[in-house]
């Protein structure tokens, strides 16, 4: 595999090229990258202390598995029947 650094800038780098022929005027000085670790050591920091509170918590709880895409999803990502419109 690929450094997912590595990865996320070049797939980056690769949609700004996709969009510079559409003629958007963006300000890509404003900027954020969530992987980018100036940016994700602030939400670990603040996560940190939320959980050093007593605010953030780990325990069991009831959740949507999806069997094919292997991740838990968000109930607005599940269908009456109780399947994924994800992955169906």
């Amino acid at each position: 595999g690929a450094d997912p650094a590595a990865w996320t800038r070049a797939n980056v780098a690769a949609m700004k090229e996709q969009l510079a022929p559409l003629g958007l005027r963006l300000d890509w000085r404003r900027e954020v990258s969530t992987a980018d670790a100036a940016y994700y050591r602030w939400t670990q920091w603040l996560f940190l202390r939320l959980h050093a509170a007593g605010l953030a918590y780990r325990r069991l709880s009831h959740v949507h598995w999806d069997p094919v895409d292997r991740t838990v999803l968000a109930n607005e990502q599940v269908l009456a029947d109780g399947t994924s419109w994800r992955s169906g």
